[in-house]
C-alpha cells in the first residue's frame, strides 16, 4: 500500500494547451475579484474536505469563473470534485 516514489510528469498535448483558459485581467476583471476578496478575507475556510459547502470558497470561485469566461457550475462542480477525493478529505 505504498504510494510509488516516482513522479510522473502531465503530458500537454498542442490542443489541450489551446484550450486553457486564461483570463484577461482588466479594470473590471481586477474590480470583480478585488470585490470578491474583500467580501470573505475574514471568513473562515473550511477544510478542503469540506469545500463543496463551503460559502467563502463559493464566492471565490464565483468571482473567478466570471473573469475567466468560464460558467459558474463548471468551478463548482471541479471543487465538489476536489472535495470527494479521498486524499483531499483524509480518507
Amino acid at each position: 500500500n505504498k504510494r510509488s516514489t516516482n513522479l510522473t510528469f502531465p503530458g500537454w498535448s498542442l490542443e489541450h494547451l489551446r484550450n486553457v483558459r486564461i483570463p484577461r485581467l482588466d479594470e473590471a476583471a481586477i474590480r470583480t475579484l478585488h470585490d470578491a476578496y474583500e467580501s470573505v478575507k475574514d471568513a473562515r475556510l473550511l477544510p478542503m474536505g469540506k469545500q463543496a459547502e463551503d460559502p467563502p470558497r463559493h464566492t471565490l470561485d464565483e468571482a473567478a469563473a466570471k473573469v475567466s469566461g468560464i460558467e459558474a457550475d463548471v468551478v463548482h462542480d471541479w471543487r465538489a470534485r476536489l472535495a470527494r477525493e479521498p486524499t483531499v478529505g483524509g480518507r
